[in-house]
């Protein structure tokens, strides 16, 4: 049972399954029953249906002997995601943050911002030196964030009444182009200049900069008055340019793992 359980969750791809086998089960109960139980465990289980299989796919792609381990990702994701958020809810409310473009891109930046202080504190310990470490943490916090975030948004959802499943579904779906990837940007940035002996300021204050836009147009993307075909190819765009930046440096990490 316990080595099932480990192989389990070495495998991304029957760790998805499982996850999603959970989902549809949660889902048919509680919109058949009305069951809160049902719909917590579709909120808890729904939301990690995506992102967590993407954390180990990154994890079995990108370790090393010496690099940062499961259970350092571990907290990181938990401890980093529960600290980003909470800072980040804490100023949007003090600050009176609105939903404008001024409003959403001002999101972008706290949130870039609280997502990014854990993986400091390991920038600067610098116990994990390759970037694939620096790729992995930064994917870590914002996940995180973006797993609590979503669970956050299902118990209001469902406090209000309202289509749990759509909003897991939509949401989950979206989490590996969000926040784990604007957060990964900044981390391999870092990690990149460090392993070539200085941090240029400038440069990795551009890179934040580029961050905290991506993510400020994706959260006034469905804001816009644009046909909702244009708001997906604007998320598309956003996506495909993060993941495209992000797939070379995935590459260079490997290469360095491997030693080429």
């Amino acid at each position: 049972m316990i080595k099932a359980a480990k192989d389990l969750l070495r495998d991304p791809r029957r760790l998805f399954f499982a996850f999603l086998v959970v989902s549809i089960g949660a889902y048919l109960i509680w919109s058949q029953t009305d069951n809160r139980i049902a719909a917590a465990v579709l909120i808890l289980v729904g939301t990690c249906t995506v992102p967590i299989p993407v954390m180990v796919f990154l994890f079995n792609r990108l370790d090393y002997r010496g690099g940062v381990t499961a259970r350092d990702l571990a907290n990181v994701f938990m401890v980093g995601g529960a600290i980003g958020l909470i800072i980040a809810g804490f100023l949007e409310y003090n600050l009176r943050v609105t939903r404008t473009l001024g409003g959403d891109l001002s999101v972008g930046v706290i949130e870039e911002s609280a997502k990014i202080i854990f993986p400091l504190i390991l920038f600067y310990q610098w116990r994990f030196k390759k970037l694939s470490d620096g790729i992995l943490i930064g994917a870590a916090s914002g996940m995180g964030f973006a797993v609590l975030e979503t669970i956050g948004k299902g118990l209001i959802v469902l406090a209000d009444g309202g289509n749990v499943g759509y909003t897991m579904l939509t949401r989950g779906f979206f989490t590996p182009f969000g926040h784990p990837a604007w957060t990964a940007l900044i981390c391999v940035f870092l990690w990149l200049q460090r392993s070539r002996g200085r941090v240029n300021t400038a440069q990795i204050l551009g890179i934040f900069v580029l961050a905290a836009v991506l993510h400020g147009i994706w959260d006034a993307a469905n804001q816009l008055d644009i046909p909702d075909i244009a708001t997906a190819g604007l998320l598309m765009l956003i996506s495909i340019f993060t993941m495209s930046v992000l797939f070379f440096q995935f590459e260079k990490a490997e290469r360095e793992n491997n030693g080429a």
